[in-house]
């Protein structure tokens, strides 16, 4: 090739600040999405995590970050915790570094737009039944909004990912199988043998309140273990055996977190927050509001098989259903009529109709944990 002059561009670097796992999976699925950017490392007081490794990345301490600023210029530290007080905490500690240019997850999303630099399907979120045990306030799935429960059949479950790989192949680095409460499927054993049969390098969570956990058959934990299935159990200050739960993952080998441990650790009650408020006036930008919907990484397939390219989308029709109110429902797109890969990220990467009623952004008013009301204030702004 003489005469031709090649230039590597490369990656930016990214270094996360918080090693919580469930603060960290959306930060990691949107930037294993892109081709831009490249996790250096993960930092992390917490002198137990230093040194291990997450996603494949080593956690450092602080002072290890201090050395790094030294030598790298223009780099990310993109802050994973959500709890406001954390985040002020982190930011006053992070203001000696000198080269960094230093981001909430949510801030580094929507300046680096993200969103709009898509080359793959970083996580497919499963709603494996869409009812809950639970119905907290807020809930981002509407579950206590559904008035007829809804579970994944298996022999459906099993067609429908058959589908996807034959289209995406192993490239999906996350599945997540949650709902409403996934433990509350009869089929929930045999569907977590068919994520793995079908995506062999994914990530798979199970993604549970806890409370069924104890009354599940042993054979589930070992198909869990089998398959390399993480269990992560969200905490919202539950009067649940914590350390039984953590001893009965241990005894059968099942890879276990307490999602938002920070929670957990202070043995505070988990706060809902409205990530994304609806705007029944519908007087929103609808690109602008696609550009800050960090969980547009959150692929959805519904039971009904169909994808949605957000969350908020793939609920619209139980929220249409439940308070009657005049706004789009998004039906997504049938898994079974897909053709080609470019075919099912031309719908996934653009904005859609729902959009316009959409404020995905930090809610400012977060409450304190309860049962859901099934208000529409809880959902609307």
């Amino acid at each position: 090739m003489d005469g031709v002059i090649i230039r590597m561009v490369d990656k930016k670097k990214v270094i996360f600040y918080g090693a919580g796992e469930q603060n960290l999976r959306e930060p990691f699925d949107n930037i294993y999405a892109t081709d831009e950017y490249e996790v250096a490392y993960i930092c992390d007081k917490d002198c137990l995590k230093q040194g291990t490794i997450i996603y494949g990345v080593k956690v450092i301490s602080p002072k290890e970050l201090d050395e790094y600023d030294k030598l790298h210029f223009f780099y990310f530290v993109v802050i994973t915790a959500r709890n406001e007080k954390v985040v002020k905490s982190i930011r006053k500690d992070l203001k000696k570094l000198k080269n960094a240019i230093i981001m909430t997850f949510h801030e580094f999303f929507y300046v680096e737009r993200i969103g709009e630099k898509k080359k793959r399907m970083a996580l497919l979120y499963i709603p494996v039944t869409r009812h809950c045990n639970l119905n907290c306030v807020r809930c981002v799935y509407m579950c206590p909004l559904v008035k007829k429960p809804v579970n994944f059949n298996s022999n459906d479950y099993e067609k429908y990912l058959a589908k996807l790989h034959s289209i995406i192949g192993n490239t999906l680095q996350s599945i997540h199988l949650a709902g409403g409460e996934p433990l509350l499927n009869p089929e929930i054993e045999r569907i977590v043998g068919i994520s793995r049969k079908y995506f062999k390098s994914a990530e798979i969570i199970l993604i549970t309140n806890g409370i069924l956990i104890s009354k599940m058959p042993e054979t589930l934990w070992r198909n869990c273990s089998e398959n390399e299935i993480t269990v992560s159990l969200s905490y919202y200050g539950l009067d649940l055996d914590y350390n039984y739960i953590a001893g009965l993952m241990k005894k059968f080998n099942v890879k276990f977190n307490i999602g938002n441990e920070e929670d957990y650790k202070r043995k505070i009650g988990k706060v809902m927050e409205r990530y994304f408020p609806i705007d029944l006036t519908g007087l929103q930008d609808g690109k602008d509001s696609y550009r800050r919907c960090y969980t547009a990484i959150f692929n959805v397939l519904n039971p009904d098989g169909r994808i949605h390219f957000c969350c908020q989308s793939s609920v619209s029709d139980i929220f249409v259903n439940y308070f009657e109110k005049n706004i789009p429902v998004e039906y997504g797109i049938d898994i079974m009529e897909i053709k080609s890969k470019e075919e099912l990220f031309e719908y996934l990467s653009h904005p859609g109709r729902l959009c316009d009623y959409c404020m995905p952004q930090e809610d400012s008013d977060p409450v304190p944990w309860s049962i859901s009301k099934k208000e529409i204030s809880e959902w609307v702004v």
